[in-house]
């Protein structure tokens, strides 16, 4: 079992790529699942990364968690 600080980390990882698109293979960099870097679980990580997601208000419009080349990349930001 991963400690709690690996789950952790592994969340905020998620939350923040979900954002910056990091799952979707026609962007770079692409990744295609961030739990294999932490040995968590996909269920728990994303469970986790919900409620990240939902404390920080991340979304695809809240350009605070956006990195530069995503706000380049998409004119409507």
């Amino acid at each position: 079992m991963k400690t709690p600080l690996e789950i952790w980390a592994a969340s905020i990882i998620h939350a923040l790529g979900q954002v910056n698109f990091l799952f979707d293979s026609s962007f770079a960099p692409f990744v295609s699942v961030a739990t294999q870097y932490f040995g968590t679980t996909k269920s728990t990580v994303t469970n986790k990364e919900r409620d990240i997601g939902k404390m920080l208000e991340m979304d695809y419009f809240n350009t605070e968690f956006v990195t530069e080349d995503m706000l380049q990349q998409n004119p409507t930001w």
